[in-house]
């Protein structure tokens, strides 16, 4: 965009409040081009206000650099390796005292059990590492591992069932 000088060519001061235009007598402002063709200010022009048209040196043409082909980064090549999917060892006899979890890590049990969060299962697995030593601590021990008050029953009563 670019602006539009005015010129104020009379002895008096102009001010177009309407626009915030304000001119002293000689004085030149530099205003966007809209506000020449405003219903406030085109009374003016040629009555007082002058557009001074700047000529404008011609730009400099610079030089744009020569095409350069790009080529391509190498890449290079991977060996393709056999897909063998690899399947874990079941072990042939499994006690039922060894999983109480149903194939769950006993941290995600931990945290589906009621009042205790991603927050505070770090601190009651440290205290409680199975379900029946959970089932039998206190409702106080619980609160001061972080476990809601709310919450203390109802995680010894689901310990209890597990």
């Amino acid at each position: 965009m670019k602006l539009v000088q005015l010129k104020n060519k009379t002895e008096k001061r102009i001010s177009i409040m309407q626009v915030g235009l304000r001119l002293n007598p000689g004085q030149i402002g530099r205003v966007h081009p809209s506000t020449v063709s405003h219903p406030a200010v085109a009374p003016y022009v040629g009555k007082g206000l002058e557009v001074i048209s700047e000529k404008t040196a011609e730009t400099k043409v610079e030089p744009i650099a020569p095409a350069v082909p790009i080529d391509p980064p190498e890449v290079p090549e991977v060996p393709e390796v056999p897909e063998t999917p690899e399947t874990p060892e079941i072990p042939a006899e499994v006690k039922e005292d060894d999983v109480s979890t149903d194939g769950e890590s006993l941290r995600d049990a931990f945290v589906e059990a009621p009042g205790i969060t991603d927050d505070n299962v770090d601190s009651v697995m440290s205290v409680f590492t199975t379900f029946e030593e959970l089932a039998a601590a206190s409702k106080g021990d619980l609160t001061e591992l972080g476990v809601a008050k709310s919450y203390a029953k109802k995680l010894l009563d689901y310990a209890a069932r597990q």
